[in-house]
């Protein structure tokens, strides 16, 4: 995803592998989920071009790592949930997590603009702290 981003136009299958320097096999695997989940689009043909279905500042990590772990949570819930301290602080840092994730673009990611990304947590933790997050 983030080699598609920073391509900014269509690429092939063979160009990703060897960039990523992931098997072209595998690739294609991963590709079919992100396509399913309409994150990537894919010109059919010897070669398999992909691109980005929507804009990077429009795709979230969140969106990304909930596609490939199946859920709409990325980091799973203790069972059962109870008010015990570690099942608090454990909700409260899986939250926390998954909202920072939710904030974070792709195009923030591909930038590498260190005080977004500083930005983005600061104010998952601010959102805690006025009690108006989570």
């Amino acid at each position: 995803m983030m080699y598609l981003a920073e391509r900014r136009h269509i690429v092939t299958s063979a160009e990703i592998a060897n960039h990523t320097q992931v098997s072209q096999r595998y690739l294609l695997q991963v590709a079919a989920k992100l396509r399913d989940g309409k994150l990537i689009g894919v010109h059919n043909g010897p070669g398999g071009e992909y691109f980005l279905s929507r804009e990077s500042s429009d795709i979230s990590l969140f969106d990304i790592v909930a596609l490939m772990e199946n859920g709409d949570q990325v980091i799973p819930t203790i069972e059962p949930e109870t008010e015990e301290p570690l099942n608090c602080v454990y909700s409260l840092l899986r939250d926390c997590v998954e909202d920072v994730m939710r904030s974070l673009t792709l195009e923030a990611m591909v930038t590498g603009d260190r005080s977004e990304w500083e930005n983005v947590i600061n104010e998952a933790v601010l959102r805690e702290d006025t009690g108006s997050g989570f």
